[in-house]
């Protein structure tokens, strides 16, 4: 008995004692990260009283006025990337699939809920009479009533089904998939009534206002079924005119859109018999949407929204700019970040309308205000890395693949020199025929090493250079040099650019030693050492690629594979007491 008695108030103590060692553990909190970039389009919806436009991102998803493609508002989604987006026939719900989830927001209160029971979600639709329909991957489509209380599954593909649709009469349901099959049931018995076989991958479909015809958008064309026999009655492109099509419609299906991957937009009349106009979009257009009313439509590249004049085909307003971010670097004073973001452009000055051209822009953020500074042109190409001079008036950004100006030919790696006040450039080398200086004794300056065989190698390598390698040097001139090794050299007393690591690194270590960051697929663990709790951030919407803390360890910033942001957080106050 007496035991017992002691081992219960031994408990009791323990208890009591923890309460009074962790109670700063119960009350930590991270505050929410600084989010740079815009994140790539992803899809597009207009919603039925037309007065938004949704556009799925892989931040969220952003809210637009339909006339001036103005951001109203923003909800973020950590779920994933937001796949695909459908208004209810009220406009006061929006369904969003992102992480092959379910989620819903309330347009009227701001609520956002996850729908628990869903799983595997490819895309959404929401039908006339407020079902919600859930495109699974694994070829099924999961329903719910518009309370959410039931849920039914139907089967019909192998794959995973990617567009939906119901005829205005109210008889019948199609969905079209990655199997290459158009699935045609009746509403009322869900029984496959046809499957629709020889076309190839659906991106689209669509009944026409009488219900007797139903059009397919694919990757080789276009074409319209007849509903009652099963049968092809046409396609509407001769072959080769184009391909990887899209394809929507009006609340009334008074007309049909069309567009290719070329950026062409064709617009048809109720029947697909006559083109009402022909006009050029951008190219790499992949989601299209026409307006409630039939009279604007909206495309995407995965950069830009553009809404266009149905009667003209002259644009009427052109979304922000959309970039994904694909590297930063902390100046060594921690109060502003270098980023390079990536984006595609039309080519200019071409004879193919469809050409386009990567584009590598330099972003200077200040962390101190959370503002962006100076955004600039650096590079034709995706640039691979970035980084600061150790005094902070520089920054060398570095590309690859980089168009040669006035040709066809590429540039296989190409670094340039800024100043970080001016943005102004001041010196570059470009492609590996570059002339290198071959020495056996020191440099007159090694201010930024880094060999052509890495992206970017780690602080030991800078410091013992290896024998028969390449390096970048910075001359008392501000000219950039290449160096030829012949022997292993070593000089401690070299001034050494700072952010030396590689492009992916999924564990970093404060520079005041107490925190420790590591990936753990899309999450962040932070460790404040032993026998203290660790705190998870899960703000990306996948996996980590780079992590990296401030030279004065008060942010932490990081970048995933899929989000095309940066986050960076503020740690300066979050780790417990020692």
């Amino acid at each position: 008995m007496r035991s017992v008695i002691f081992k219960t108030i031994f408990l009791i103590f323990v208890g009591l004692l923890l309460v009074e060692i962790f109670p700063a553990l119960e009350s930590l909190t991270i505050p929410e990260p600084q989010i740079i970039g815009t994140g790539e389009i992803s899809s597009v919806a207009f919603s039925p009283n037309g007065r938004e436009i949704a556009v799925g991102t892989s931040i969220g998803v952003e809210i637009l006025a339909s006339n001036t493609l103005q951001q109203i508002d923003l909800i973020e989604i950590t779920e994933g990337k937001s796949e695909s987006v459908a208004y209810s026939p009220d406009s006061k719900r929006l369904v969003v699939s992102a992480g092959k989830k379910l989620l819903i927001s309330n347009r009227v209160t701001g609520e956002f809920s996850l729908v628990n029971n869903s799983q595997n979600v490819n895309a959404v639709y929401v039908s006339s009479d407020g079902k919600i329909h859930a495109l699974l991957h694994n070829g099924f489509v999961q329903t719910w009533t518009p309370d959410l209380q039931v849920s039914t599954v139907l089967a019909g593909h192998r794959f995973r089904v990617k567009t939906m649709d119901f005829s205005l009469n109210g008889k019948w349901m199609a969905t079209g998939g990655v199997d290459q099959k158009i699935v045609l049931k009746n509403v009322k018995s869900t029984k496959v009534n046809r499957k629709l076989i020889g076309t190839s991958i659906v991106n689209g479909i669509s009944f026409t206002a009488d219900s007797r015809f139903l059009v397919s958008a694919t990757k080789s064309n276009v074409w319209v079924w007849n509903v009652n026999t099963g049968k092809l009655r046409s396609k509407i492109f001769p072959n080769g005119e184009g391909r990887n099509f899209l394809l929507t419609t009006d609340e009334k299906r008074s007309k049909f859109a069309v567009v290719n991957f070329r950026g062409k937009v064709t617009i048809w009349d109720v029947d697909l018999k006559s083109k009402e106009l022909e006009f050029d979009a951008e190219p790499n257009t992949f989601a299209v949407a026409l307006s409630p009313n039939g009279e604007s439509l909206v495309t995407a590249t995965p950069y830009r929204v553009t809404l266009w004049d149905v009667s003209t085909g002259e644009p009427v307003a052109r979304g922000r700019g959309h970039y994904h971010i694909d590297g930063f670097g902390f100046s060594a004073d921690s109060k502003r970040l270098v980023l390079a973001a990536t984006y595609v452009m039309p080519m200019p000055t071409t004879v193919d309308p469809s050409a386009t051209q990567i584009k590598g822009d330099l972003i200077l953020w200040d962390l101190v205000n959370g503002a962006i500074v100076k955004r600039w042109a650096a590079h034709d190409a995706k640039i691979i890395s970035v980084r600061f001079s150790p005094d902070g008036t520089k920054i060398m950004s570095r590309a690859v693949r980089e168009l040669v100006s006035g040709s066809r030919e590429k540039n296989d790696h190409v670094i340039r020199l800024w100043d970080s006040q001016t943005f102004s450039k001041i010196d570059e080398i470009m492609g590996r025929n570059a002339k290198a200086v071959d020495v056996d004794v020191n440099p007159s300056s090694i201010i930024a090493p880094f060999t052509y065989n890495v992206e970017v190698e780690r602080l030991g390598d800078a410091t013992d250079f290896k024998r028969g390698k390449t390096y970048i040097v910075l001359t008392p001139e501000d000219k950039l040099q290449l160096w030829n090794t012949h022997h292993k050299y070593h000089d401690r007393n070299a001034v050494y650019w700072p952010i030396l690591h590689h492009q992916q690194i999924s564990h970093v270590v404060a520079k005041n030693g107490k925190i420790t960051a590591t990936a753990k697929g899309k999450d962040i663990e932070l460790d404040f050492g032993a026998k203290l709790q660790r705190e998870r951030l899960v703000d990306h919407r996948g996996p980590i690629k780079l992590l990296q803390f401030s030279f004065d360890s008060k942010h932490l910033a990081s970048l995933s594979w899929e989000g095309g942001v940066c986050l960076v957080w503020d740690v300066e106050n979050v780790a417990p007491p020692y």
